[in-house]
């Protein structure tokens, strides 16, 4: 069989929901090793948010945090937290400044604090890839290198955070405006200057039962976090489904093909379906590909019946070339869906259909020529026949040998009659039906059945 393939490419890029991770609000926090600013350096924290907590204590809310490091004394934190108006906050220990748009309505938001010390107003706070605020605050920024960055509680184990939170960012500069409504939607996949602490979040099963997943990855460094308090199994307290964002993934890929299809890992697909593959990447910004296949068949079964070849089941919209199977040449004028050969021979049927290009079995014509001068010289009994069939001969013709086709040319065997009576085991043979042929050019061919 011959496969000539016609295939169709389209690579869209959209966004991925990547994975997560649920915090219950109350003992759940991913505990680093890491200090990642001290002093009065520059610094920049992002983050994707998702919560319907209320965190406003003027109506009778609690502050939720979001990421924390440092000392818990005046100055010395390092803040990043929910709190008045339900909206962002980003304090140092003794003051702070908040947002004015709250983010606790249910859905994901991105949201950021750059602290700049040499700008007029060091502090600015974004939602969404916007600035919400910016300003000062009076007590000044000294973040101590004591209790490491921890994400969703405070250092001192207060204040926990009830909600999902992904793409952790903490860089030890202050990003521009522009960067941070630019780059909010994509992962990182390769390495950025001064992203210090990189945490996507994006392992386990959402919602699956993750309990040897206790480590969130640093994809910018080695201060990978231990996840503490979390059950890690079921809706909440877990890995689930994160914000959607680009990255550098493939998204779907809609194809069809002739045969079988062979994605770019070498996995093969021969059938029409959806299926999935990941296209590893270094740094694990894996994309995750939806294959929507169409897989294109030829219907290349013909049926032989009087040294006529006839397609089975002919379809709108194909052509056909018959061929001699003995050096591929194609027949002139033989392209229809049926052929009489003129000669003995094997031959075969070219189809183009849907696109795709296949050849059928040869079928071998061997009848061409004989002569009916000796007609019903052999019988056969009994007729049709599900075990033994008996070939009656004349005693002119003992001796010769016949050989047994099936309906489609196919030769099932050759036999050497020597009685006048000669018994043929045909009980292993599939059902159908058979055609004896005699080497004796004089005797017609006849046919039995197996049942």
């Amino acid at each position: 069989m011959k496969k000539i393939a016609t295939i169709l490419l389209f690579f869209p890029l959209i966004s991925f929901s990547q994975n997560a991770l649920n915090f219950d609000g109350v003992d759940d926090v991913v505990q680093t090793s890491f200090t990642p600013v001290s002093g009065n350096n520059a610094r920049t924290v992002e983050a994707w948010i998702k919560t319907s907590a209320n965190c406003n204590p003027n109506s009778g809310g609690t502050q939720n945090v979001i990421v924390d490091w440092g000392s818990f004394t005046n100055g010395n934190r390092s803040t990043f937290n929910l709190l008045w108006n339900n909206s962002i906050r980003f304090e140092v220990g003794g003051s702070g400044l908040s947002g004015s748009i709250p983010v606790n309505d249910g859905n994901w938001h991105h949201v950021a604090f750059v602290y700049d010390p040499t700008a007029p107003d060091p502090i600015k706070l974004f939602i969404d890839g916007s600035l919400d605020v910016s300003g000062t605050i009076p007590t000044p920024v000294n973040t101590v290198a004591n209790t490491p960055l921890r994400i969703g509680n405070r250092i001192d184990n207060a204040k926990p955070f009830s909600g999902e939170i992904d793409e952790v960012r903490i860089w030890n500069v202050a990003r521009a405006d522009s960067q941070i409504a630019n780059y909010k939607d994509r992962e990182f996949c390769v390495t950025e200057p001064g992203l210090v602490a990189y945490y996507r979040l994006n392992d386990g099963v959402a919602g699956g039962n993750n309990t040897g997943l206790t480590t969130a990855m640093d994809d910018m460094g080695s201060n990978n976090g231990s996840l503490l308090g979390f059950s890690l199994n079921g809706i909440g307290s877990n890995w689930v489904t994160g914000a959607s964002l680009d990255g550098n993934k493939a998204g779907n890929v809609i194809d069809s093909t002739c045969g079988v299809y062979t994605d770019p890992n070498g996995g093969t697909y021969d059938s029409t379906g959806i299926y999935q593959y990941v296209l590893p990447a270094n740094n694990g910004c894996d994309s995750i590909v939806t294959l929507d296949l169409t897989v294109n068949t030829v219907n290349t079964t013909v049926v032989l019946d009087n040294n006529n070849i006839t397609m089975y089941g002919t379809t709108a919209g194909t052509s056909y070339q018959w061929i001699d199977c003995s050096d591929n040449s194609p027949i002139s004028g033989a392209n229809q869906s049926s052929f009489t050969p003129t000669a003995n021979g094997d031959y075969a049927m070219v189809i183009e259909q849907n696109g795709c290009v296949d050849t059928s079995d040869c079928i071998s014509i061997v009848s061409i020529g004989l002569s009916e001068y000796i007609n019903g010289a052999i019988s056969v009994y009994p007729n049709p026949a599900k075990e033994v069939i008996n070939i009656e001969i004349p005693h002119e013709l003992l001796g010769v040998t016949n050989s047994i086709y099936t309906l489609s040319g196919a030769l099932v065997s050759k036999i050497e009659l020597n009685n006048s009576v000669n018994p043929i085991n045909i009980s292993s043979w599939p059902k159908g039906v058979y055609i004896i042929h005699s080497d004796q050019s004089e005797v017609k061919p006849i046919r039995f059945v197996k049942w």
